[in-house]
């Protein structure tokens, strides 16, 4: 197949970070991606990397990829990965080896991109997610990785720093990256307009300890000139079978079927993506818990937050492009 959408255009439809919903057993995958492809309003996936250190690797998607369905690579699981066997990992790392292995694993990524563009066609990978790892960051640090990665050639595909929780006074982080002005310190220093920043919902809130964590981030960065998008994923302050209170569990709305206790309300959805009207990209991450869930009420459940996410308006004429909206 040939896609010929440029990679300036905004990405039609939410881009779903299905991974978290997955069943468990083969057959139930391939019928849950099945299912998906026949969901209004999806436009693609978010896939995570995975390293190809011990073969060729696989990715979390289908074998067939429907033609309206475009791809964001996320590097972020095998960051957490590689920080748990080497705290000094990431590309904000002060360590010069650990900012180099980070390098290396974001090449592998690259090649990965080019894979998928031969496979499916140009334009299938649409963007890639970078993260400000490790938990003891350096913003100088950062702006030379992303100046090195924005000379690569990533076959059409936007550089975005996805905003993960940064440490504050009192709390355990989920992951403990740099702050968001820091990000965006960052992302100016290395001097090149197309790389972006994207927020996350429920990391932006747990973040924060407030609802208005998000709509806080989505305003600074839009100040900055580098807001590129917005993923909608719940998180909790109480314990659920999600995880403990305020951790990065990939909530669904709170609606029926879904998480009754999750902040991420229908109405705070729609706050958030007043806020996030010229982005560029639109996601939405959910988890389904416990794992015994089975396919019928797994896919009611992802559907039904779906249905309850506001569609994105059209983006104003300006926003179009690389031209930090």
């Amino acid at each position: 197949m040939t896609r010929r959408r440029t990679t300036g255009d905004r990405i039609p439809g939410y881009v779903l970070g299905a991974y978290p919903a997955e069943p468990e057993g083969t057959d139930d995958k391939r019928e849950f991606y099945r299912r998906l492809a026949d969901i209004p309003g999806i436009g693609g996936l978010e896939v995570p990397f995975t390293p190809l250190r011990h073969g060729p690797g696989e990715l979390r998607m289908p074998s067939r990829l429907p033609e309206h369905w475009h791809l964001v690579l996320t590097a972020l699981p095998a960051t957490v990965a590689a920080t748990g066997m080497d705290p000094c990992f990431g590309l904000a790392s002060a360590d010069d080896c650990g900012r180099a292995a980070a390098l290396a694993v974001h090449r592998e990524m690259r090649d990965t991109v080019h894979r998928l563009a031969h496979q499916y066609g140009p334009g299938t990978v649409r963007a890639v997610l970078v993260h400000s790892a490790p938990g003891t960051a350096e913003p100088a640090a950062l702006a030379r990785s992303l100046a090195e990665l924005a000379t690569w050639d990533w076959a059409g595909a936007r550089l975005l720093v996805e905003h993960c929780d940064a440490p504050r006074p009192g709390r355990r982080p989920a992951k403990g990256y740099l702050t968001l002005p820091q990000e965006l310190q960052a992302i100016e220093a290395a001097g090149d307009d197309s790389i972006g920043l994207l927020v996350n919902w429920g990391r932006s809130v747990l973040e924060e300890r407030s609802e208005e964590g998000a709509v806080r981030h989505l305003r600074q960065a839009a100040f900055a000139g580098r807001l590129a998008g917005l993923v909608f994923s719940g998180v909790a302050a109480t314990g659920t079978a999600y995880g403990e209170p305020w951790s990065d569990g990939h909530l669904p709305v709170a609606t029926e079927p879904g998480a009754p206790e999750s902040l991420l309300t229908p109405e705070l959805a729609h706050a958030a993506a007043a806020e996030a009207r010229t982005a560029w990209l639109f996601g939405a991450k959910f988890a389904v818990r416990p794992r015994t869930v089975g396919l019928d009420e797994r896919m009611a459940i992802v559907h039904a937050s779906l249905r309850a996410l506001p569609r994105p308006s059209p983006p104003p004429s300006h926003a179009a492009g690389y031209d930090r909206a």
